[in-house]
């Protein structure tokens, strides 16, 4: 055995600059599909726009809490989608106001969207680890994520 080995910063930057990568291809994806927008957020929760496409364009500069913020900010409208989506969908399906295909479309649209949704939460748990399930957890029983 040769000795002690040494981690450097170029290591560690490394990792960093790993997890940057996929959280930010993993934010652009989830902006594509329409299931978070920088809007919401900084409504909901006050993050503003330019945190939010610091993120996507992957810098590094991004500090760990404000990653973990982001964190449960992703588990918030997901979750939310994943509650809402059967009366959403049942509410699509029993307005007989709207015209057929236009309804036709709005029903295959939101379907389309539950499956990146179901994608999105299998990418978020291999994005954050074991963090997405304490995300999950957190915003389903604190009530004030409820609204």
């Amino acid at each position: 055995m040769k000795g002690k080995i040494y981690i450097t910063t170029e290591d560690l930057a490394y990792i960093r600059t790993g997890e940057t990568v996929s959280l930010g291809d993993f934010l652009s994806e989830l902006k594509r599909s329409k299931l978070i927008s920088s809007t919401h957020i900084e409504k909901k929760f006050g993050m503003g726009h330019n945190t939010f496409n610091r993120l996507c364009d992957k810098e590094t500069s991004i500090t760990a809490d404000t990653k973990d913020k982001l964190g449960l900010y992703i588990a918030y409208y997901l979750n939310k989608f994943e509650e809402n989506y059967e009366d959403n969908l049942e509410a699509l399906e029993k307005d007989d106001e709207m015209d057929k295909t236009l309804k036709k479309k709005k029903i295959e649209d939101l379907k389309n969207k539950k499956v990146k949704c179901s994608e999105s939460i299998e990418n978020f748990k291999k994005v954050f680890g074991s963090k997405a399930e304490y995300c999950f957890k957190r915003v389903r029983e604190d009530d004030k994520f409820k609204s």
